[in-house]
């Protein structure tokens, strides 16, 4: 089972009505787009994030010793102390938190929504691409599986349609002055 993220886009009533609610699907106010990227969102947030690359090296090294296999890397670079601003947008590891129906979810309010539009709009499936390292993305544990036999074809069909899903998402927001929240589940 794997860990899914959400994104939702919404206005502060829509909001503020969608807490009284005992789950975040549930009866979702009239209005509210919520997405997921499925396991793209770890794919697309290891391709951008200097520093989620450096947390799977070493989710993966201790893997690697719980199993007894090969080292992974070493030395292993040291883990980043705050999150970077890819890995804030794309995994909601920002500060501003809010309670969602019992679910902890990250607020961005329209000003960083158009901030975090911008800076996604700023990369281009090119850029995705030269971060790919099939080796190294089968080695490190991520979510989607056969880097090296099927990983072109992968990026075609999977992770840059959603991280253009994701993109359009944002730009949306942020074109309507809209609030993002981001959870996991």
């Amino acid at each position: 089972m794997s860990v899914i993220n959400y994104f939702a886009r919404l206005n502060s009533e829509q909001l503020e009505s969608w807490q009284r609610l005992r789950s975040p699907f549930d009866n979702l106010p009239q209005g509210v787009e919520v997405i997921d990227l499925d396991k793209a969102t770890d794919v697309i947030a290891w391709l951008l994030s200097p520093g989620k690359r450096i947390e799977q090296l070493h989710f993966a090294q201790q893997m690697a010793e719980m199993l007894g296999d090969e080292v992974v890397a070493t030395p292993l670079p040291q883990m980043p102390e705050v999150p970077d601003e890819f890995s804030v947008a794309i995994e909601g590891r920002g500060p501003n938190r809010t309670e969602l129906a019992g679910v902890d979810a990250c607020r961005f309010d329209p000003k960083e929504v158009k901030d975090i539009a911008a800076l996604l709009v700023s990369v281009s499936e090119s850029d995705l691409r030269t971060k790919a390292d099939y080796k190294l993305m089968d080695t490190v544990c991520l979510p989607v599986e056969y880097w090296q036999e099927e990983g072109d074809q992968t990026m075609a069909e999977y992770i840059l349609p959603n991280f253009a899903k994701l993109k359009q998402f944002y730009v949306a927001a942020a074109k309507s002055d809209q609030i993002v929240l981001v959870w996991a589940s």
